[in-house]
């Protein structure tokens, strides 16, 4: 063993943690940088996509719990975004006390927006990666993004 300790290390693991790191803060800073234009950033695009998909307006927990936000994270989100008039509370059919989260017209138009504007980054993706190796490559952060939670 070296000094140091690490003559049976495997440094493969370390290797790719800084891997992750690297690719996770260049991709945020790389849309970031495009979706500032638009007003937005990667964080309230996400925001706005996920209540897009929603089949119906959700708590701020469960958009907390689906975006991987503390709660406190997606409540500054959500009061900015509302504050633009593209996401509005609505009470909640089932009690009364709560109210949810739902996308307004203009909130819409502009996740519509981001989507675009992030479009040529997404093609770049398509020719950089198979629809095969996104997939497979979603599984596998998703199964570290869970295994980490």
């Amino acid at each position: 063993m070296n000094e140091k300790g690490t003559d049976n290390f495997n440094k493969e693991p370390l290797r790719l943690l800084r891997a992750l790191v690297q690719t996770g803060k260049l991709v945020e800073v790389r849309l970031d940088g495009v979706l500032d234009e638009a007003e937005l950033s990667l964080t309230r695009l996400f925001t706005l996509n996920r209540l897009e998909q929603a089949d119906e307006p959700l708590s701020l927990g469960r958009l907390a719990a689906c975006l991987a936000f503390v709660k406190s994270n997606a409540t500054q989100v959500v009061d900015r975004l509302e504050k633009e008039q593209w996401v509005k509370r609505v009470p909640d059919p089932n009690d009364r006390r709560c109210t949810r989260l739902a996308l307004t017209d203009e909130g819409k138009q502009q996740h519509e927006v981001g989507l675009e504007t992030i479009q040529p980054f997404i093609e770049r993706l398509n020719t950089i990666f198979t629809a095969e190796e996104q997939g497979l490559l979603v599984r596998l952060l998703q199964r570290l993004n869970n295994s980490l939670a």
